[in-house]
């Protein structure tokens, strides 16, 4: 074989090498992007379904006020806090998340709402009341958002303002 033949061979095998890596690095340039473009469309569809519990959770049934089968607009005090006994089985629908009903109007004690305090004849004489909690062992941020709603007392028949605090940690 000729010298000039052997120098194509190597001039072509240097091509394909050449070649070859450049198209290895945009394959996991592209990858990369596609990753990265997927965990943003995650982060997004989570992002709307933490927003829309600011809705859902105050209809649903096990919170919301209502009397002979007739619904009313208002979380009941004492749903809410039968609802923050049983966090456990509500994972699956929150997630990683803090739901917390901070009292407003009428003003009540700077404390939060216990077991104890529930039993006591002038409940309630506490101002926060955690619904639910989980937090993850470790998370990079935290969203909050809040919102009014009323509550209402069916022992003493009143109606109360709080706001609903939901908190995501990611």
């Amino acid at each position: 074989m000729s010298s000039k033949a052997q120098l194509e061979i190597n001039e072509t095998i240097l091509v394909i090498v050449i070649f070859s890596v450049l198209a290895i690095a945009g394959l996991v340039v592209f990858h990369r992007y596609n990753t990265e473009s997927i965990k943003a469309s995650i982060l997004e569809s989570e992002r709307l379904s933490f927003y829309d519990l600011l809705n859902q959770v105050p209809n649903m049934p096990e919170l919301k006020c209502s009397s002979q089968n007739i619904q009313d607009d208002c979380i009941d005090l004492y749903k809410a806090f039968g609802l923050s006994k049983l966090q456990l089985k509500y994972f699956d629908k929150f997630g990683y998340k803090t739901i917390n009903l901070r009292f407003i109007y009428p003003k009540l004690p700077d404390k939060e709402c216990t077991e104890s305090l529930f039993q006591a004849t002038d409940f309630p004489n506490c101002n926060r009341l955690k619904i639910y909690e989980r937090i993850p062992s470790s998370y990079k941020a935290t969203e909050k958002i809040s919102s009014p709603v009323a509550i209402y007392n069916p022992v003493t028949q009143d109606y109360m303002l709080a706001v609903l605090e939901l908190t995501w940690q990611y």
